[in-house]
């Protein structure tokens, strides 16, 4: 039940902001429409920009597992790996799960 809602939330996601997209213009979007997000860096591209949509069931070991539409980005500088440059452009979209404040 969960998986579905979190793909039909993806689904109002991937409607509007497709791949080709820079960050800004996603960025902008999740602005206009009072959606914080934030940023995390991937081994090899641009930062990702993260939503978060929901909070699951942890491990006693973790304090939280978030939920996240992550926005994926190919970086407008390959010099700049990890970095968050407006001018990035969207490769993908999806679900990610992450657990936070592990032992």
């Amino acid at each position: 039940m969960r998986e579905a809602a979190y793909q039909s939330v993806l689904r109002s996601y991937t409607s509007v902001l497709t791949p080709g997209m820079s960050r800004r213009e996603i960025q902008t979007h999740l602005t206009q429409n009072g959606k914080p997000f934030g940023l995390r860096s991937s081994g090899g591209m641009a930062s990702d920009t993260l939503v978060k949509i929901a909070e699951e069931e942890h491990p006693w070991y973790c304090s939280a597992k978030n939920v996240y539409v992550r926005f994926g980005f190919k970086p407008a500088d390959p010099t700049k790996l990890s970095s968050a440059d407006a001018a990035d452009t969207l490769t993908h979209v999806d679900i990610d799960k992450q657990l936070v404040g592990c032992l």
